[in-house]
């Protein structure tokens, strides 16, 4: 049953791939799809329905790149102020405790669910 589970995750996540096609798909990957499987059913998600424009790609490069702004606004191609100025935006639209290491686990899922 595990295998015939990781099959269909791997292949829900690479585009109808198999995972014989996705040998070199990470752990981390397979992980982050079953952790999102859920939240591709799901019409709400949270906080990230009041980001438009380039907020959600921010936001994502934001995290990936903990305090780094230069490298999350290479990402982008802004200026790190234009990072840093849009940051506190979308904080503030969010209305959440960005430091908050569960909050940031959350929006990554989060955005990675909404790129489903």
């Amino acid at each position: 049953r595990e295998a015939i589970r990781v099959a269909g995750l791997a292949s829900a996540g690479s585009g109808g791939g198999s995972v014989v096609n996705d040998v070199d798909r990470s752990w981390a990957d397979l992980v982050l799809a079953a952790a999102t499987a859920g939240l591709a059913e799901v019409d709400e998600l949270g906080p990230l329905d009041g980001l438009t424009g380039d907020d959600p790609a921010t936001l994502a490069a934001w995290l990936d790149h903990p305090g780094d702004p230069r490298a999350a606004a290479a990402r982008v191609h802004v200026h790190p102020n234009t990072l840093r100025y849009r940051m506190t935006r979308i904080s503030h639209r969010l209305d959440v405790d960005l430091g908050e290491p569960r909050v940031r686990d959350a929006l990554r899922l989060l955005l990675r669910a909404r790129d489903l």
